[in-house]
């Protein structure tokens, strides 16, 4: 029979309709978001926008072989990269809560480039992404460079996500940073102790520390922002002069600033910082006169004024920005053949920036505003054009040269959030959050890395006085980092009026009226508490510390009186400090006389006047007694005198509290409160010492150096294990560990004691990263500490490469110290190679006989190439038989022992 010819095109259509459903679904399975991956992954109030799967991270330098695997996410807030590989040793460094190791911030991204087959290419905000990309290249501002490689990529994910990053990483408005979106749900006021100088409060607070409350006031006429738009809401001014004074006084100044009181000194003498007058001002020049006069004014007695315009003598913020790209391209080099050929003229390099100069330049001026106002006893007066950017430079170093209290965590932290934050540095600006770059070499820019500049300052200090401040270079390197970190409000914005503008206009205040931006102090909510000890300077704690004595001499403060703040809440359980205190939340403060005796009386300090705010009396001549010899302190009436011996038992005795007369007072027979030093201030009390407070500068370019960390960390041509300055920290924070737990246990031991009334701290933690102890569980890797501590620019670690070495010259007949020429490689970034082999329990001779294999061929290539004749004339005769560097046959010794917890490995 005949076939049929007719065809049921339902039939195709049906087939083509579930052919269709197929691949939909198959495209969805391919394209749709890592949900999986991204769970856990991101900030409350984070939005993945585009991502890209099978993604090949390396660094820029590397082979791209030797690259992870994983996802690429672009973020409102950073490019992250999810892997699962793990690194096989664990690189001893600071953990981020809010960033992964492998996360880049959006704002850090300075320069995007594209590498299709034949080409490289710029991109800028509105590029046109083509396809056939193969490599993405992002240049950070922190001068880090990550490369991804997009060889295994579904085709038209790297166009998407590259698209993502152009777009995000160059906001338009200052709204699109992630502060705007960050939901925090934190309550400001309760995590942060910094105060914030938003209120009346806090500046009245900083005049009474300067004992300056009687000659300048805090005013508010700029509390709605309408006379200064860059001043903040509050500002000290001379007493003399009325509001009104200050209305006709502002719009003389350039931005409308008028001199602001920064700080005073324990001479009385102030520093205050200003904008230039307006050169069309017709009476500007009489009301600066009449403003100096004010300032002339206010103290004890009347003062000369010392006015230094910091535009004469300083580089503007132009030449400035000039000096730091060079330095960028400097510590950025595009290869590894480039960083060894700059290395042989380093310094010239260096020199030819100006950056350390610039540097220089800035601690010359402080030290020269130090030495009018310590020696002289000068009024000074630091203006510039815009003061703004300068100014806050030369006021903060002079307040750190000065003021042991700038030089803790806590008085560093308000000493930025009142000169540079509420005094009005445009970091939006500078730091260039809203910079859209256009492509041209030569594009003209308002950025400029002040606070940078500032920074470097500190850390110079830091270097010259390593003794003096409580923080470490770690905690610089994260406030700068932390400059690009925009989940936080306080490096954001150019002004106060800015800052609350746009937050009341944001929606997450529409939603929530209590929602507040997070400031940066708030470190909790970035880093663990054990984290946050890596900020902590042993030096300064050893030398600080309540277990070597403290001198009559050394309790004082900036004022001619130390204060001493006692908490009765707190001292109802130190067994009598206060008889029946009638309110346990009253506070009592008291003034140490600067008139103590300094023979007898050396662990004496006398409490003068003292009060107490709500019921409880407490006696005039209440004294806190101080014994060097057993480290602990007596709070009583008197300091027992004239028999030796029992003064030196008196610390550690308490006798029964009696009716306080004159002369019992005299006889010295009542003790209130025996404790050590640590337990009184643990309890509220301060003492506050002022041993050497004024800092010497070093001057000079030999004594400016780079600060590598910060600028050199992502190079791991530089870096070396072992033997730098982070192993001398560790060293330096394990013995300070060990030196307060021994002290704690003395405490105990002293407790035992009959009669003694000794209160141990409360806790036994010295506060060091490091303890003198092994942990308890050894980890499974060892630790590895490099000299750029707690930052390294490696996860893996392989054998470093000598390309371009002396040693790599020697080996190929070249003259060793010929940094000249130019070496070849076959990978655009070449790869830096560092391969440490610690054999585990489990897999020993497996890698002991994988190493050995590697080393023999490594030799016998080296030994190869020795044998090959070079045009060149070697250093050593031709005929001469060249020992190599190692025999192939040779058995290394494991650089890491695996039985080690924490072990140093030399630089290969």
């Amino acid at each position: 029979m005949a076939e049929s010819g007719f065809k049921s095109y339902v039939d195709i259509a049906e087939k083509e309709h579930k052919r269709n459903e197929k691949l939909t679904e198959a495209y969805k399975k391919v394209y749709k978001q890592p949900q999986q991956e991204l769970e856990g992954h991101l900030l409350p109030g984070e939005i993945a926008i585009a991502h890209s799967k099978k993604v090949i991270k390396y660094s820029a330098h590397d082979d791209p072989s030797k690259g992870i695997s994983g996802t690429l996410v672009c973020t409102n807030f950073r490019v992250t990269f999810i892997t699962t590989e793990k690194p096989k040793y664990d690189l001893v460094e600071i953990n981020n809560s809010l960033l992964a190791p492998q996360d880049i911030l959006l704002n850090n991204v300075e320069h995007v480039y594209v590498e299709y087959r034949n080409k490289r290419k710029k991109l800028t905000p509105g590029s046109k992404v083509k396809d056939g990309i193969e490599r993405l290249e992002l240049h950070c501002k922190d001068f880090r460079i990550v490369a991804f490689n997009f060889k295994l990529t579904i085709k038209g994910e790297e166009k998407t996500i590259i698209k993502a990053i152009l777009h995000h990483a160059y906001p338009a408005n200052v709204t699109l940073l992630f502060a705007f979106d960050f939901q925090h749900n934190q309550d400001v006021n309760a995590i942060i102790s910094t105060p914030l100088y938003r209120n009346h409060r806090d500046w009245m607070e900083s005049l009474k520390r300067c004992n300056n409350d009687q000659s300048w006031r805090v005013s508010s006429i700029n509390e709605n922002f309408t006379v200064s738009p860059t001043m903040g809401a509050y500002m000290v001014v001379p007493k003399s002069l009325t509001d009104n004074d200050l209305s006709n006084i502002v719009h003389q100044y350039m931005n409308d600033r008028i001199p602001q009181w920064c700080w005073s000194f324990v001479n009385g003498c102030s520093i205050v910082r200003s904008s230039e007058l307006r050169s069309e001002s017709e009476v500007g020049g009489q009301m600066e006169v009449k403003f100096h006069a004010a300032i002339q004014s206010t103290g004890s007695e009347s003062r000369n004024i010392r006015v230094i315009d910091l535009s004469k003598q300083c580089p503007n913020p132009i030449q400035i920005q000039q000096s730091f790209i060079k330095l960028r391209n400097l510590c950025m080099p595009a290869s590894e053949s480039e960083y060894w050929e700059s290395d042989g003229h380093w310094f010239s390099l260096v020199h030819n920036s100006k950056w350390l100069h610039h540097v220089n330049t800035m601690l010359s001026v402080a030290n020269d505003v130090c030495m009018w106002m310590n020696v002289k006893e000068h009024h000074v007066v630091v203006k510039e054009q815009t003061g703004v950017d300068l100014t806050p430079i030369i006021t903060s170093l002079t307040q750190i040269l000065l003021d042991p209290e700038p030089r803790t965590i806590h008085g560093f932290q308000s000493l930025v959030q009142r000169e540079w934050v509420i005094g009005g540095h445009p970091f939006k600006t500078r730091l260039g959050h809203l910079h859209q770059p256009t492509g041209n070499a030569d594009e003209a820019t308002e950025m400029s890395p002040i606070f940078q500049l500032f920074l470097d300052c500190v850390w110079q200090l830091c270097r010259q006085h390593p003794d003096k401040f409580e923080f470490n270079p770690t905690y610089l390197v994260v406030m700068m980092d932390a400059l690009r970190l925009t989940a936080f409000d306080t490096f954001i914005f150019n002004n106060e009026r800015e800052r609350q503008r746009r937050i009341d206009q944001s929606e997450q205040k529409a939603q929530d009226k209590s929602w507040q931006s997070l400031p940066l102090w708030a470190w909790g909510v970035q880093y663990k508490q054990q984290d946050l000890k890596l900020f902590n300077n042993p030096l300064y704690k050893l030398q600080e510390s309540d277990f070597f004595g403290v001198k009559t001499s050394d309790l004082s403060t900036n004022t001619t009186t130390s204060k001493i703040t006692c908490l009765t809440s707190s001292m109802t359980s130190l067994n009598g400090i206060v008889e029946n205190p009638t309110n346990h939340g009253a506070s009592i403060n008291r003034s140490l006389s600067s008139s103590v005796a300094t023979s007898d009386s050396d662990e004496t300090a006398i409490a003068q006047s003292a009060t107490q705010s709500d019921g409880g009396e407490i006696e005039d001549n209440f004294q806190i007694h101080y014994n060097s010899r057993t480290g602990v302190v007596v709070m009583g009436s008197e300091t027992p005198v004239g028999d030796k011996k029992k003064k030196k038992s008196f610390s550690i005795r308490r006798k029964k509290a009696k009716d306080l007369s004159h002369s019992q007072e005299e006889e010295g027979e009542v003790v209130v409160c025996v404790m050590p030093l640590q337990g009184v201030r643990e309890h509220g009390v301060k003492l506050q010492r002022n041993k050497d407070p004024i800092l010497e500068v070093k001057l000079g370019l030999p004594n400016i150096n780079m600060w590598g960390t910060c600028y050199h960390r992502w190079l791991p041509w530089s870096q070396l294990f072992g033997g730098s300055p982070s192993a001398v920290y560790r060293q330096e924070s394990m013995l300070y560990d060990e030196i307060h737990s021994l002290h704690h246990k003395i405490i105990k031991l002293m407790q035992s004691i009959d009669d003694c009334d000794i209160i141990s701290p409360h806790s036994d933690d010295s506060g060091m990263y490091f303890p003198h102890t092994p942990p308890a569980t050894p980890p499974t890797h060892p630790y590895i500490i490099s000299n750029y501590f707690p930052y390294s620019p490696v996860q893996d670690l392989g054998r470093k490469s000598i390309l371009g070495t002396p040693l790599f010259n020697f080996i190929h007949g070249n003259p060793i110290f010929d940094f000249g020429q130019k070496v070849k490689n076959k990978h655009s970034r070449s790869p830096s190679n560092f391969s440490f082999t610690t054999p585990s329990s489990d897999e020993g001779n497996s890698s002991k006989s994988n190493e050995k294999s590697s080393a023999t061929n490594s030799l016998s290539n080296s030994c190869e190439n020795l044998d090959k004749p070079s045009k060149k004339k070697p250093l050593m005769p031709p005929t001469e038989k060249r020992t190599p560097l190692m025999p192939p046959t040779e058995r290394r010794t494991p650089l890491m022992p695996p039985s080690e917890s924490i072990t140093y490995i030399s630089s290969v």
